[in-house]
């Protein structure tokens, strides 16, 4: 009679833990070690764009013949026609910061020096309101780097605008590059030097200025260039998050980002649960918007999970719940043709790891799991081939080290080895139907014991 008691308690016992942990939620797939490798490989595929003038690359070096060299200037001594035979890649500031955060948002180990060469070239790169083409102090430009192949530390830097011909190809905006860069220096002074930003109020002024130099008071939101005056929903957010990071450090500027953010909420939200992805200076939508279920992935779709990533819309809130539950009822329908985003099948063929930072935050486990496993097979285990770059690894380090941290309580194992493991956590999905089979089963396990024992105990005994 103990042995029976004892194997259905020992059932019993497993039946309720795995009942307790399908009550939470999502049960995951993969072991902590998994994301460890994810965390370690993209860490280390970002450092490897960096060149040796500092700054960090869109991809690897490559030759190209897509450049003509006829408007191209002699740079540093050496002719268009030399340098033109280089590997070459492009430098977005705004793309490499973002490569530059993941590093810093993981304070990974051997990634410090690469983020502070990035700050230091920034930093020397910034134009002054003389030298900038549309007068605006602070702003960068975007440049294709050509690098020496016998020298890997003579770069030669040429901008767009320069090697194109083109006065309009000198940034993609002055507001996000500038926002973005203000959350790097935060961030860097948060993860590696905390003293970093005690001397660089100046700076911070500079860049502040640089955003706030397309500010349209009238609907309280930045444009995204002095040349190009089109108010973004994405832009306004990454704005909101820059000042409402750096105003931790400098308290000044905690006006001017509540002052975005009740903008975004008064110009941007349509009242019929979405954003409007850009507005013109007069308030007017940018875009055609017409029914949800028409909109394209970008911008319509994708810009509204910005409040999301960004912190305008609190996760918990009916907004944020609103913007992610439209977004993936158009592009986050399983295994439809356009429509799944997690297998990197909505929109372009860019991975889009953005997404991915709204999942982690609305603590959408099975769709994160299912978008990095995408991830893992087509670019990073394949070499990080094009169209992943370097901003796509640093939203992909910034997610997975949030879903560590959430998803696994911060506690990590063993990063020799992945595959799958059922490691339960809380998240999305309704945990008490999901685990109504084990309550089931646990139910007919307990009957069962009871009557067992019952009969064990009470059997008529021969005469």
């Amino acid at each position: 009679m103990k042995k029976c008691f004892a194997a259905a308690a020992a059932v019993l016992l497993a039946l309720l833990t795995a009942v307790s942990a399908s009550a939470e939620g999502y049960v995951m797939k993969k072991k902590p070690s998994f994301y460890e490798k994810i965390i370690r490989y993209e860490s280390e595929y970002v450092i490897s764009l960096s060149l040796g003038n500092g700054v960090i690359g869109f991809g690897k070096p490559s030759v190209t013949s897509g450049l003509s060299v006829a408007t191209m200037p002699e740079a540093d001594g050496v002719s268009p026609e030399v340098y033109s035979t280089w590997p070459c890649t492009r430098v977005v500031p705004y793309f490499s910061a973002f490569a530059a955060l993941g590093l810093c948002e993981n304070a990974y180990e051997g990634g410090r020096d690469t983020v502070l060469a990035y700050i230091n070239w920034y930093i020397s790169h910034m134009n002054t309101a003389q030298s900038d083409v549309n007068g605006v102090a602070g702003t960068v430009y975007d440049y294709y780097c050509f690098v020496d192949p016998s020298d890997p530390k003579n770069v030669i830097e040429v901008t767009y605008m320069d090697a194109l011909g083109d006065k309009t190809r000198n940034y993609d905006s002055t507001d996000s590059y500038a926002a973005t860069f203000l959350k790097l220096l935060c961030s860097y002074t948060d993860n590696y030097d905390s003293d970093f930003l005690n001397d660089k109020a100046g700076l911070v002024e500079t860049l502040v200025g640089t955003i706030y130099s397309t500010y349209c008071a009238d609907i309280g939101l930045t444009g995204a260039k002095p040349d190009y005056m089109v108010c973004y929903l994405m832009d306004n957010c990454e704005v909101y998050e820059g000042l409402a990071a750096i105003s931790e450090k400098f308290p000044e500027y905690a006006e001017k980002a509540e002052q975005i953010r009740q903008g975004i909420i008064g110009a941007l939200d349509s009242g019929k649960g979405y954003y409007y992805p850009a507005v013109f200076e007069n308030g007017s939508s940018a875009y055609e918007m017409g029914d949800t279920a028409s909109f394209e992935y970008y911008p319509q779709a994708t810009s509204q999970l910005f409040p999301i990533i960004f912190g305008v819309t609190e996760k918990d809130s009916d907004m944020s719940d609103t913007l992610y539950t439209l977004f993936n009822s158009l592009y986050g329908i399983k295994g439809v043709s356009g429509k799944d985003w997690t297998r990197i099948d909505a929109g372009s063929g860019y991975p889009w790891a953005l997404n991915l930072r709204a999942a982690v935050i609305m603590e959408d486990w099975e769709r994160a799991e299912d978008f990095v496993e995408s991830v893992y097979t087509k670019f990073v285990s394949a070499g990080h081939p094009y169209p992943y770059y370097c901003a796509e690894a640093g939203h992909i380090l910034i997610a997975v080290g949030e879903l560590m941290e959430k998803a696994f309580d911060g506690t990590g194992e063993d990063s020799s080895v992945s595959g799958d493991a059922d490691t339960s956590v809380s998240g999305s999905g309704n945990g008490f139907i999901k685990a109504l089979p084990y309550i089931a089963l646990a139910a007919a396990v307990i009957g069962g014991a009871a009557a067992v024992i019952f009969a064990v105990r009470y059997k008529p005994k021969k005469k």
